[in-house]
């Protein structure tokens, strides 16, 4: 197993406990690249959850009723790209529900086919255990124990459910034990769910992984079928409500503003629009950098024309107070730490694999960006 570490975070940063709603956006955005199929035209009108999109194996819904008004173009991170843009109209005319009861599916293949109906591709392994991994993988951002927390009764009701379709024995939910509220009312209520378990890991960075959560779990990893609690949402949305995902919990926090708080918004909606609308920077930071999806795996970005898509976990806004790098001392910690044994130092502006964990960053004494100097192999992992 890889050698953890606990990161020394700033526990000042503290999330507000309530999730705060952006429902109502005036104007939604969605990606096209070359390859995308347009499924509606120009000014037409749109239902929320109408297939608009569709790039790849990938399904676009609009998460809002209204117009289309066009296609626009805008630089974010120096690279060009392109949207289609809605207006909102704010009636949240949906399409029509369909006449399917929630849970009538009777095996793996019905469940999956439903599902890529609605643009999640996700194959359903039958295992002797379904594993939810609840873990948040990026310090500061906590969308998964949010959810987890507001909708504790709901989520295991459906994990229920999927274990009968799916014919699980068992289903084990993994948290770190710092979260002590969340296993309280687990506690409480897993009395009523006799097939159902929670396992606990430390507080190390990467825990979440299967290779690092292995050794805490007393049974054969390949008896387990893992559901990211990402993937798990998605899924619900589908079996529950009968409707694609439109919206998903973030989080924006950070030393530079007041009020870090989870947000549930819109799919498609501006970045920059919430946080002008929600949050407090502090009146005394005038020189703030933002870190798209966290200090760790994100990236320094801008926000003018940064959109909330599936891949959009939260922004982390910090003061700039980074050091100078400096020479390198070789200490070794970038190399003793790696996850998979490599030293970014002696890889310089060379390919190579890379989880983009950040440790090497993170740990350096003398403050080397290698973000920014070693080339990755983003297809790794």
């Amino acid at each position: 197993m890889t050698k953890l570490i606990s990161l020394e975070l700033d526990y000042g940063i503290k999330v507000s406990s309530r999730v705060h709603d952006y429902l109502s956006p005036d104007n939604v955005y969605f990606p096209i690249s070359k390859t995308s199929k347009i499924k509606i035209k120009d000014k037409e009108k749109i239902l929320k959850g109408q297939l608009i999109l569709i790039n790849g194996e990938e399904k676009i819904f609009s998460s809002v009723s209204g117009i289309i008004t066009g296609i626009k173009r805008v630089i974010i991170n120096n690279q060009e790209k392109t949207f289609l843009v809605i207006a909102n109209d704010y009636k949240e005319k949906s399409i029509k529900k369909s006449i399917r009861k929630k849970f009538d599916i009777k095996d793996k293949n019905e469940l999956e086919n439903i599902l890529k109906d609605y643009g999640i591709n996700i194959s359903m392994d039958i295992k002797d255990t379904l594993l939810l991994n609840a873990i948040d993988p990026e310090p500061y951002l906590v969308n998964n124990t949010m959810y987890l927390l507001k909708n504790i009764n709901s989520v295991l009701e459906s994990l229920d459910n999927l274990k009968t379709i799916l014919n699980f024995k068992k289903v084990i939910i993994l948290l770190k034990n710092i979260e002590t509220e969340i296993l309280t009312k687990l506690n409480n209520i897993l009395g009523t769910y006799p097939d159902f378990r929670v396992i606990t890991v430390p507080n190390y960075y990467m825990i979440e992984r299967k290779e690092n959560y292995n050794a805490y779990i007393d049974e054969a990893i390949e008896n387990i079928f893992e559901l990211s609690l990402t993937n798990y949402y998605k899924i619900n949305e589908v079996l529950e409500k009968n409707k694609p995902v439109t919206e998903k919990y973030i989080t924006i926090t950070g030393d530079a503003i007041k009020n870090p708080i989870v947000i549930n918004a819109k799919i498609g909606t501006k970045v920059s629009k919430i946080i002008e609308e929600l949050i407090k920077i502090k009146k005394d930071e005038i020189n703030i950098s933002y870190y798209y999806n966290g200090l760790m795996k994100g990236y320094k970005t801008e926000i003018n024309d940064l959109i909330i898509d599936n891949d959009f976990e939260g922004l982390v806004i910090t003061k700039n107070t980074l050091a100078k790098e400096e020479k390198c001392i070789k200490c070794g910690l970038c190399l003793k730490y790696c996850p998979l044994g490599i030293s970014p130092i002696d890889n310089i502006n060379k390919e190579i694999k890379c989880l983009n964990c950040g440790l090497c960053t993170c740990l350096c004494p003398s403050n080397i960006n290698f973000k920014n100097i070693t080339k990755k192999d983003d297809k790794y992992e």
